[in-house]
Formats: C-alpha cells, structure tokens, sequence
C-alpha cells in the first residue's frame, strides 16, 4: 500500500487513487475502468463518471443518472425510508445504525434485501440501493464508502485518508484512519469525522433537512417554498408509515395508511418535476441579475458590515491584492454581536482549516450559508470571487495564509 505526502492513499495493488489540491478524492482506478469524483463549492460530492455510467447529485438526498438525455432518472429521498425511483416508491428497512436491510414496494412485498460484514461490505453484491450502510451511500465501482467528509473501505475497515479535525475534540481521537473509534457494531461515522452512536433512524437529519427548508425566504424563492410544502406533506405521512412498519409490520400497514403516504410522497414528487424549469429559470435569473460589489463599494456606500466573500486575511499577501478592490456583500451586523448574519459568517470561518484558496472558498461558501444566503446567491459570489481571483493569477491551489481567527484568534 502507498500514500502520499499527506497520508491519502494512492495505491492498494489493485486501486491507483488521484487526490486534489484540497485532499478529496479525484479518481480511482480498477481494473481498467477509472472513475471521476467532483465537488461543489461546499466540499459536498456533485458528481461521479466513468466510462460505463454518470451519477449526479445535486444534494445529498437526490441521485440523477443522465444516461439518456430526456429520459434521465431520477432516485429521491425525501425521508430517511423512503425512496423514489422515477414515479416508484419504496420503503427502506433499517437496524439499530440506521443501514438499510430490506427494501419493499408500495404493497409491502420485498425488492431485495442485504446484510453487511463488520465494517459494511455488503454480503449481497446485487444490491442496488446506494444509500446503504448507515444511510451513507457506497461506489460499487471503487468498492468505498463515501462518508461525505472522508471515504471508507469497508473491506479494511478504515478511512483511505487521515481525519483533519482535532483530535482532542470528542468522538475523533487520534488514530487518523480509524472507523467509529473501531466499533462498528455500536457506533458509526456517517460525516467521516465523529463517530454517532447507534438507534440512529435518520430523525435527526429529517429534523435538520426541514428545517433548512423552513429557514428560506418566501419572497426570494417562492417557487422552492411552495415545493417544500408539498415535500413537508409528505415527510409528515412517511413517518407515521415508519412508525407503523416498526410497530405492526409491513403488511399491517400496506392499506390505507401506506397508500395514503405514497398519494402525498407522489404530489410532492410530482410539484418538483413540475417547478424543475421554473427552478431554473430563477436560478439563472439570480445569477445574471445579481449585482456583485467589492468591499470598496459597500464602504463607500457607507454600509459599515462589509464581509469579503473570501476572508481578507487569509487572501493579503496575494500579490496585486487590494482589500478594497476584492469581492464583498453587505451582512447585518456588527460582526460582534450573536445572531446577527455577520456573526454567524465569521463563526463558520472558525475553522481547522487552511492554506490554499481552494480551502478557502470552500470556507467562503459556508459561511454565506451561515449567513443566510440561499445555496444559489452563495454559488454565485463564490464564482464572482473566483473571477477576480483568476485575473491575480490565483489558482486553486494557490498557498494562502492562515488567518488568526482559525486559532480562535480576533483576525477578519
């Protein structure tokens, strides 16, 4: 086995793996058929291709495979059981961490079923739900698990690349490789850093999706607000599904109940590929329209809660850089005050994180959505930002400095 510099591993004798500037997975390698990986702005995976199949993910609960322009097909998760392939629908059967067992139709019968080894390999190989082992989803090209931060090997039972978050802190320790502190019987590591304890049925990330989609603005996205709400029926009828599948069985509840559930999980379904266009439309719309600034501008303007999109200290010494000419939105303030947008963006950058730009403007993105802009406004500073950066000669591995507030320090 080798590793590079950084202790990511590059080869297995039967994988070769690439990585990036930014120590994420970029291809792998086997048996002649290579597999690309891509990233969007916020580190979270968008993309895997290779030369037999294409998979997009424009979150982390929808799968688009756009084998047949026309006729892609569409996987949706809108609730932790529940998953919907085209206009089909399903019901995910999981144990006490949350790994999907079994899979049945809307009539209850079983569609296939599978139990893991210790660290999650699959002992049914022909299983084709990806969001498998602890509700994470594994690559049956590369043969890993993509745990969002990290990927793991489930036939090693360890990460191929080292944790880079501190040690200390509880639920990491310091073996950088280890899976769920190495007892994934009891324990799990569905964010590739810190480990979660089992009875996980996948309420707590249902809890934190809602709320996301409840923290956006009517006005700036009415046509997403109105989905949701189609969305929420459903969500609210599929836990009272899973509920009943725990409590009775799958057949006591494949009636009235399941099918009232599946007739709110389709008009949810329904209302996205209805607004799909429109969605988009509003997406270009934002991004053509929006008026970027520099922070030269704001100030002039007299706004004082002037925010670089990309944190001021960590881009000064890029020569030809000018903290004024640099990229900047208006965030309500002051930046010291707790629960004010500017706090919350310069809270995001307290970070264990540092050194190039493509870190940065992962950094960058986070903290827009900390502050309350929507993934699209966020998306379109950070490419406004890449766009002055680019005329500086920066690139994404251009070395930049490590701003003091990544050391709990006052630097903005």
């Amino acid at each position: 086995m080798a590793y590079d510099a950084n202790g990511n591993l590059t080869s297995d004798g039967s994988r070769t793996l690439t990585w990036d500037e930014a120590n994420r997975l970029k291809t792998v390698t086997l048996a002649s058929n290579t597999v690309n990986l891509s990233y969007g702005p916020d580190g979270a995976r968008v993309k895997k291709a290779s030369a037999f199949a294409t998979t997009l993910y424009p979150d982390a609960s929808v799968e688009i495979d756009p084998a047949i322009p026309g006729s892609e097909v569409y996987t949706r998760y809108p609730h932790p059981d529940v998953k919907v392939v085209g206009a089909a629908k399903y019901f995910l059967h999981r144990d006490h961490l949350a790994s999907v067992r079994m899979v049945t139709d809307s009539s209850g019968a079983v569609t296939e079923a599978t139990n893991y080894a210790t660290y999650g390999e699959r002992l049914n190989s022909g299983f084709q739900t990806q969001k498998s082992y602890i509700g994470e989803r594994f690559d049956p090209e590369t043969g890993l698990l993509y745990l969002n931060a990290r990927y793991m090997d489930p036939v090693l039972g360890r990460f191929i690349s080292p944790d880079d978050w501190d040690p200390t802190k509880e639920g990491v320790g310091t073996n950088r490789y280890a899976y769920a502190q190495n007892d994934p019987v009891n324990k799990s590591d569905p964010n590739g850093h810190t480990t979660a304890m089992g009875d996980n049925d996948g309420s707590e990330d249902n809890e934190k999706a809602q709320a996301e989609a409840m923290s956006h603005d009517t006005e700036k996205d009415p046509i997403g607000n109105w989905v949701s709400d189609r969305i929420q029926d459903a969500l609210d009828f599929a836990d009272a599904v899973g509920e009943g599948l725990q409590a009775t069985g799958v057949g006591a509840v494949a009636g009235v109940p399941l099918s009232k559930s599946a007739s709110y999980i389709n008009a949810g379904i329904d209302a996205v590929q209805e607004t799909r266009a429109l969605l988009n439309e509003e997406r270009a719309v934002t991004t053509a329209v929006r008026e970027f600034k520099t922070v030269g501008d704001l100030r002039k303007a007299g706004l004082k809660d002037a925010h670089h999109v990309v944190q001021d200290a960590a881009m000064r010494d890029i020569p030809g850089y000018k903290t004024n000419e640099a990229p900047g939105v208006q965030l309500k303030g002051p930046s010291n005050v707790p629960g004010t947008p500017h706090f919350l963006a310069t809270q995001a950058q307290r970070v264990n994180k540092a050194g190039t730009y493509g870190v940065e403007r992962q950094i960058a993105y986070k903290a827009l959505r900390a502050a309350g802009l929507t993934s699209e406004e966020a998306r379109a500073e950070i490419e406004n930002a890449d766009r002055h950066f680019a005329t500086l000669g920066v690139t994404p591995d251009t070395v930049t400095r490590t701003p003091s507030n990544r050391k709990m320090g006052d630097d903005d």
